[in-house]
């Protein structure tokens, strides 16, 4: 009966409705006491004393309150959220409250908000219902969502809130055939908003199992009519989706007359829907594009999907090369393209490699040429002792991921014949020697490695008890990416239960000292080796967050540190102490993610290994994100210096971060 009623109510909520101006709840000072009250009480996640101030006379205080539940995600707090959605008078704080039900992920607050809909009077917090839905929804739910046909392109807020919705669904792994159809039907309406296209578009691309074979010629037509970059990037990938001929051949011109690289990265991966040898000549003339993340792009693409005899090709690439990411991704591709028979041929690529790794200054090429010569299986010894040698965090932690990969190659028995059985004890010392190690990064990627249920490990490893000491020597928080690692690893071998998401105990308050002189909208300039890049710190949407960010950079913290990590049309990362995204400080910070969405470039988010897990690193999105909104705290914004964002490498440095 719920069902029927919340879709009636949702076929007939396009009448007119009362628009209520927007109060000053929204408005408050982070050197109100009160404020900061509330603001600990959700860093500290007590539930109880929050909920008190969801009657406070205060709405300012209410809304705070509402919102701090997006954070703390706490059930408790349903049936007091559903009391606040029936009094509450200001709309900011019923939208709000929408929000929080959604990231509760409990279905009971679905059922809050299909009940609360009804009787909800603003098309605002409406558009915040329909979304919430999608964040803690059944199947069902998104089934009725798909069923709306009354929403018309002047419907705005409706139109957002429910493609948002169902976009939400798709990333918790539920789809339906209505809803894509309901998202590529939104997307034909003339005139629709630039929010409900990049949603709709971003569907298309996260959705899993989707069928777009029927709707090929639409989305051709809705590619080549997209003016914006931002879903034409989703769009490009919705066209590998659609695996047509005519998607093909529409990806496969549009690839050379784009200008954006970012969308000319979907288009390759894209592109990959299809055999290899179909799209190959595209793939491997962009990997000479003068951009350098395309280039890296395609490499990458070309080392995934080559064959024997692409080897030739892919060794002139590799030689005329503009970027040291992608001839070591080329040079790799040579060796795993080159059939394990030809041993000389392999070894004779393997010195080229081994040339330019000893000939390298920079430790994140180093890194790269070492996964490279993983390609060919001969190379382990070599890899083992770089592994060993402390050069640098980002080599070790490569040429651990490099040994795994050896131990697990399907082609290891026909490699080394006769000589099988002892290579694999052989690498089996080394895994276990990294585990040993106390290197938390080696210890992480081999403790995870142990888990391949192919290798059979529960039967031949024998005592645990490297494995417990190794995780006994951890220090909490710091190392709790490692430690999990390991416990589910000591679980899985001695058929244990499995390990639930490791969430710290609450170690470090917000820095209110720091917060009193960054007030919100503060600016920063993190100054790299490529330019500078401005931002603005967001205080008030995660004091907690920014004031970290302001405390550790006024304190030399990020001076001379790199950029470990940069994944073309995604982000780049940088603030690990050990420059291999393994680092952490003795302490963390909670996640702070309220409303603020990642729906454009250059958003700053804090990087986690799960809720509550935050500490030192950072990333900023080259592009919109959102299946991160509600995951990742968002803290700062950049108002300039995207051109330095996109154009930074792995192993660019922070020279230093100023907060003004």
């Amino acid at each position: 009966m719920r069902y029927a009623a919340f879709l009636v109510s949702l076929l007939f909520v396009a009448a007119c409705l009362p628009v209520e101006k927007t109060p000053d709840a929204t408005s408050f000072s982070l050197e109100d006491s009160t404020v900061r009250t509330i603001f600990n009480l959700q860093d500290e996640r007590k539930t109880s004393d929050l909920l008190k101030f969801l009657s406070d006379e205060n709405p300012g205080y209410r809304y705070l309150a509402t919102s701090a539940f997006g954070s703390v995600q706490d059930s408790l707090a349903i049936d007091s959220l559903d009391a606040l959605l029936d009094t509450e008078t200001f709309e900011p704080i019923r939208q709000s409250a929408a929000y929080a039900l959604g990231q509760i992920q409990h279905p009971d607050g679905a059922k809050v908000i299909i009940r609360r809909f009804q009787s909800e009077t603003s098309r605002t917090v409406q558009s915040a219902m329909l979304e919430a839905i999608g964040r803690c929804g059944t199947k069902e739910d998104l089934l009725n969502l798909g069923k709306i046909k009354t929403y018309q392109a002047s419907d705005t807020l409706l139109q957002e809130g429910l493609v948002k919705g169902i976009y939400r669904f798709c990333l918790r792994g539920i789809t339906d055939r209505l809803g894509t159809k309901k998202v590529i039907d939104i997307l034909q309406i003339p005139g629709i908003s630039p929010t409900a296209r990049l949603y709709a578009s971003a569907y298309l691309q996260r959705a899993p199992n989707i069928d777009l074979n029927p709707f090929e010629s639409t989305l051709v037509n809705l590619y080549l009519g997209e003016e914006s970059a931002d879903s034409r990037m989703f769009l490009a990938a919705a066209l590998g989706k659609a695996n047509g001929a005519l998607a093909r051949e529409t990806l496969n011109k549009a690839l050379a007359t784009e200008k954006d690289y970012r969308v000319k990265c979907n288009i390759l991966r894209a592109m990959t829907s299809y055999p290899f040898e179909v799209v190959k000549q595209s793939i491997f003339t962009a990997a000479s594009d003068s951009n350098v993340h395309v280039a890296a792009v395609a490499s990458s693409l070309i080392g995934q999907n080559g064959g024997p005899d692409d080897v030739q090709e892919i060794m002139t690439l590799a030689n005329a090369a503009n970027s040291w990411q992608t001839k070591s991704n080329l040079l790799g591709a040579a060796l795993r393209c080159t059939p394990y028979r030809l041993t000389k041929t392999k070894d004779f690529y393997s010195k080229g490699i081994l040339d330019l790794y000893k000939n390298s200054a920079n430790p994140y090429e180093k890194a790269a040429l070492i996964t490279a010569l993983s390609e060919h299986l001969f190379n382990y010894p070599f890899i083992a002792q770089q592994t060993f040698a402390e050069i640098h965090p980002a080599i070790s932690t490569a040429g651990v991921g490099a040994l795994t990969s050896i131990r697990s190659h399907e082609d290891f028995n026909r490699m080394f014949g006769s000589r099988s059985g002892y290579a694999k004890r052989e690498l089996d010392v080394y895994i276990k020697q990294a585990i040993e190690s106390q290197d938390i990064a080696l210890i992480g990627i081999a403790a995870g490695f142990l888990r391949n249920p192919d290798l059979d490990y529960k039967s031949t490893i024998g005592s645990l008890a490297f494995l417990e000491t190794a995780r006994d020597q951890l220090e909490l928080p710091k190392d709790m990416e490692t430690h999990i690692e390991l416990q589910k690893t000591i679980n899985f071998l001695s058929d244990g239960p499995e390990v639930e998401d490791f969430i710290p105990e609450f170690n470090h308050p917000i820095e209110w000292n720091a917060v009193s002189v960054i007030p919100d909208s503060t600016a920063a300039e993190i100054i790299t080796s490529r330019g500078t890049i401005k931002l603005i710190l967001l205080t008030k949407a995660a004091p907690g967050s920014a004031s970290n960010f302001a405390s550790l950079a006024k304190s030399g913290f990020y001076d001379k540190k790199n950029f470990h990590r940069v994944v073309p049309n995604f982000v780049v990362q940088g603030g690990c102490p050990r420059g291999d995204g393994w680092g952490s400080l003795d302490y963390s910070i909670r996640s702070e993610v309220g409303p603020l969405t990642y729906d454009a470039e250059g958003y700053v988010g804090m990087a986690s290994a799960g809720k509550d897990t935050e500490c030192t690193q950072w990333f900023i999105t080259h592009s919109p994100t959102p299946h991160l909104d509600g995951r990742y705290t968002i803290f700062a914004k950049v108002v300039d210096g995207m051109n330095v964002v996109h154009n930074l490498q792995i192993g660019d440095q922070i020279e230093r971060i100023v907060v003004k």
